[in-house]
């Protein structure tokens, strides 16, 4: 029953994103970017897929590392689709949007290796917190990008991320 519950909402979820860009975003055949869009979409759906109807068949240690699964690669899922809309319709994708998936996936998947970690053997609550310090660093990066024209908050934030990543 909980397959069939978790099936049913990958289907409308799948069918309410499709139906919000079936009108205006068509691919053309030749649209190799768009394609891709589209192909990665539907892995990330199919994962998402997956990892919630199989979230039962794993050992209770592994049950909340699933879900987050589930989640990072349905959120990926609904941006990818977005992100294949905009390619179509304007044939850009700006960088701004890699940066928001990246926001809110990134820490989820921090939080998902701690959880994979946790299920095979105790582990300090500090490790977690390092690994965050990777998120932290992906903020940098991205300040650091939409910051490009002020030199100076652009170096500080580039030696800041430079800075995480050497003390980790």
């Amino acid at each position: 029953m909980k397959t069939m519950k978790m099936l049913a909402l990958v289907l409308v979820l799948f069918g309410a994103t499709t139906a919000a860009n079936s009108a205006t975003a068509f691919l053309a055949t030749d649209d190799f970017v768009g394609i891709s869009f589209w192909l990665i979409s539907m892995g990330m759906l199919a994962a998402t897929a997956f990892f919630f109807m199989e979230q039962a068949n794993v050992g209770a240690q592994w049950r909340k590392s699933v879900n987050v699964a589930g989640l990072v690669t349905g959120i990926a899922f609904i941006h990818y689709m977005y992100m294949r809309a905009v390619w179509v319709e304007t044939g850009d994708t700006p960088t701004v949007y890699r940066y928001i998936d990246w926001l809110i996936t990134v820490p989820l998947q921090l939080v998902e290796f701690y959880l994979i970690l946790s299920a095979v053997k105790k582990v300090p609550t500090g490790i977690f917190w390092e690994n965050f310090n990777w998120f932290f660093s992906d903020v940098n990066w991205w300040l650091s990008w939409r910051s490009r024209n002020d030199k100076r908050y652009s170096w500080f934030c580039n030696r800041n991320g430079w800075m995480d990543l050497h003390f980790i």
